[in-house]
Order: structure tokens, then sequence, then C-alpha cells
């Protein structure tokens, strides 16, 4: 299966079946999605790393196709408040 695009250039749904965690940053958005049989996402806008900062945001979704969709659609919205 081909990777989805988006602006946050993440792995596809692939990289976090297998167990994968991931951290990234667009602007002053900074973003750690691990999976423990959900994705689990958190948020920040400090530029500090994630265990010194103060999460702004936090969802889980399944580990699904239609979970990656929403973490996109999550991080989308987060980025948009920035």
């Amino acid at each position: 299966m081909e990777r989805k695009r988006n602006q946050f250039d993440l792995p596809g749904i692939y990289y976090f079946q297998a167990g994968n965690t991931y951290t990234g940053s667009k602007g002053k958005l900074r973003f750690r999605i691990d999976v423990d049989g959900q994705i689990h996402v958190a948020c920040w806008r400090t530029p500090l790393c994630f265990e010194l900062s103060e999460m702004e945001g936090r969802a889980e979704f399944p580990l699904t196709e239609e979970g990656y969709d929403g973490l996109i659609a999550w991080l989308d919205a987060e980025y948009a408040a920035t």
C-alpha cells in the first residue's frame, strides 16, 4: 500500500503497526506519536523536548487506516491552532 501524503511527512500506518515511535514538528507545533495497541499522540509548542514540556494536547486513535486518517486530521487541527 502506498504511503498517504500529509503535511507532517508521517510514515505510513505500517510504521506504527510495527510499534515504532515517531517525533516531529511543523512550525511551532511539536508532536510525539507512540503505539501500545492504539496510536497515542501528544503535542506541545515550546522549543523544549518532550520530556521537559507540558503537553497542550493528547489524543488516541485505533491502530487502523481510519485511525491513521484521524491522527492526521487531529494534527492538522492542532497545527491550524498555532
